[in-house]
């Protein structure tokens, strides 16, 4: 479920409402999208959203995981998570992390998004990528994991990986409200921004952080370093986008003609229509 804010603000309409939502790219076909309203009395009506959705192709990678990389990576997040585990079964230990601790701190991010009701947009434009930063790696990458040439488990990657230079400067994609700041597991030190209707950035592996929970960030502005914090095995930018707790595609947001096309666009169709009902209902 996705949450509505009151749309007055952007059509001076007091009876409209807006909405961001997503559709998990591993499960598009028939999936269905409805608009829930609901009256004082509790009575409610739904009404199906005809909603064009493009297919998602993602890659399929292996990753190998060292006896270093277990001992001082996997083990130390499981003690931090004060999670029960057998160093005698490195394999274990590593699928504790990513079924368990890795849904956990999800689940964490979500909860504290879905804490937050800011109904304006905060941002402007298109999102900012790491300054001078390569792809290592993309948003819903399928990643099997390999240790002592065994599968150990697999996931979806649910980000988007920058990296530049060592303890390279992180700017905040965008302006908002710094919504968290500290240690999440596997993302290691991190910071939420609110950028308002339900949107957020998360910002992974950070050394530092140059912000404090409740402070508005300007778009640009340094409010970290990058670093290997939480499961990161070289220094880089865990970077993602979520829609009420849910992850989106980051590279989306990073496109200005996306974000014209999908967001300015739309609120401004939205203000012309608002226009016409008032007139209609004056």
């Amino acid at each position: 479920k996705f949450r509505c804010f009151n749309a007055d603000k952007f059509t001076n309409h007091p009876d409209t409402y807006i909405a961001f939502f997503t559709y998990p790219f591993c499960a598009q076909k028939n999936w269905d999208t409805s608009i829930v309203a609901q009256n004082n009395a509790g009575n409610e009506i739904f009404v199906h959203v005809p909603v064009y959705y493009e297919s998602f192709k993602n890659k399929k990678t292996d990753v190998t995981v060292d006896t270093h990389f277990i001992e001082t990576k996997v083990y130390r997040i499981l003690e931090q998570e004060h999670i029960d585990f057998n160093k005698q079964d490195p394999a274990k230990a590593f699928d504790l992390v990513i079924n368990k601790v890795e849904r956990q701190n999800n689940e964490q991010i979500a909860k504290i998004a879905n804490s937050v009701h800011t109904d304006q947009i905060l941002f402007k434009g298109a999102f900012l990528q790491l300054p001078s930063s390569a792809v290592m790696a993309y948003f819903g990458d399928y990643r099997t994991f390999y240790y002592d040439n065994k599968p150990l488990t697999d996931e979806y990657h649910m980000g988007v990986d920058f990296a530049s230079i060592a303890h390279a400067k992180v700017p905040a994609a965008n302006s908002g409200i710094v919504v968290y700041t500290g240690r999440i597991g596997v993302y290691g030190n991190c910071i939420l921004i609110d950028h308002g209707l339900g949107i957020f950035s998360l910002y992974g592996h950070l050394e530092d952080f140059l912000v404090k929970r409740g402070e508005f960030v300007q778009k640009g502005q340094i409010i970290a370093h990058t670093d290997t914090t939480g499961l990161a095995a070289g220094d880089h930018l865990h970077f993602g986008m979520l829609i009420d707790g849910y992850y989106v595609n980051p590279i989306e947001w990073l496109d200005g003609s996306w974000i014209r096309n999908n967001i300015e666009r739309k609120i401004i169709d939205a203000r012309k229509r608002a226009d016409v009902l008032k007139y209609y209902t004056q």
